[in-house]
């Protein structure tokens, strides 16, 4: 298992790909803890930094329970807000 941390540190929060859904991974306060390969090989070409660890801590599992929740009745929103390509400064959340 591979811990990847998110070079834009803990503001990252919430599913790598929500269109994925249930099977997308989870950015936890700018970690995700990942065995999928594909997922590696990604973090892996972007540069994000990662190490190999045994399991996931219990704190990022329960983060990750109650975001699937959260994004099971509220809907599917990406980890970081997308930017507006017509006016860089706002964030379209």
């Amino acid at each position: 298992m591979k811990k990847v941390t998110a070079p834009a540190g803990p503001m990252v929060h919430g599913p790598e790909n929500p269109l994925l859904g249930e099977r997308s991974e989870w950015w936890v306060n700018g970690v995700i803890y990942t065995s999928n390969p594909e997922a590696v090989a990604r973090f892996t070409e972007l540069g994000y930094p990662m190490e190999d660890v045994a399991d996931a801590p219990d704190d990022y599992l329960t983060g990750v329970e109650w975001m699937r929740e959260k994004a099971d009745r509220d809907g599917y929103a990406s980890a970081v807000p997308t930017q507006d390509a017509l006016d860089p400064n706002r964030r379209n959340y």
